[in-house]
């Protein structure tokens, strides 16, 4: 055991930290107990083996998403699991906002559409879609907002064979600061793409709750630490009070 520390920076080293920690554990069962407590924080009631881990891979067009994961289930059929992070950057994460602004956003695509591509629930739909329709290489289908394609790059369509999937066996995924008492998990998404009628669900695990696991904490404590200013008492990751206007 060597005395090096890595520390990263907001949910990518937050993500970094929890997930290459996993995976480098030499212990495999207790890397495959971790794997596990996370997807059942994500409400899967499955026991899963033989993980493969791809962080920020591209799909072109349809994003570069945080991590997927694929797993084998019980029955021995393999699960794609899509996951994208959020942080409060030292204010406080509104997830019932990022849905609005998705909603209006869907109206003409130019109401909040600086950064868009950012928001929560656009990045797991075009996943979702991703599935779905499959490549459009053809630009028949509109995805979301215009004909998105996933293009010829050899990595990006062996990264998509990899993890292509009927959309029954695909889940999706959010790590975001905690929400209020009574937000909805999993949330619920039943929208419209050109005529088709779309319905899938995003799970919802907090870091808060990552952060008090006690099989999660040793992997993601010091980097949820150093992303503390302790003196103004405010987390780059985690959701900090709500400070009330001044009238």
């Amino acid at each position: 055991m060597n005395n090096i520390k890595i520390v990263g920076y907001s949910e990518r080293g937050a993500m970094n930290a929890l997930f290459y920690g996993i995976a480098l554990n030499k212990d495999e069962k207790a890397a495959n107990e971790a794997m596990n407590e996370f997807l059942h924080m994500a409400v899967e009631r499955e026991t899963f083996q033989d993980f493969e881990l791809y962080s920020e891979f591209s799909l072109s067009d349809f994003g570069d998403p945080d991590l997927v994961i694929t797993a084998t289930n019980e029955l021995g059929k393999t699960i794609v699991f899509f996951i994208e992070a959020k942080a409060s950057a030292g204010g406080y994460y509104k997830l019932d906002k990022q849905k609005s602004h998705h909603e209006e956003y869907l109206k003409d695509h130019t109401k909040y559409n600086k950064n868009h591509t950012s928001n929560l629930f656009f990045q797991l739909k075009e996943k979702f879609l991703l599935l779905k329709h499959g490549p459009n290489n053809d630009s028949r289908t509109t995805i979301i907002d215009r004909k998105r394609k996933l293009g010829n790059n050899e990595i990006v369509n062996k990264f998509y064979e990899e993890i292509k999937k009927d959309l029954q066996d695909s889940r999706y995924i959010a790590i975001i600061p905690k929400q209020k008492e009574g937000q909805e998990n999993p949330v619920s998404m039943e929208f419209k793409n050109e005529n088709d009628s779309c319905k899938f669900k995003i799970h919802l695990v907090y870091w808060e709750d990552i952060k008090e696991n006690d099989i999660l904490k040793g992997y993601v404590e010091t980097t949820l630490n150093y992303n503390e200013n302790n003196e103004a008492k405010k987390s780059q990751i985690l959701n900090n009070l709500l400070q009330r206007r001044k009238r």
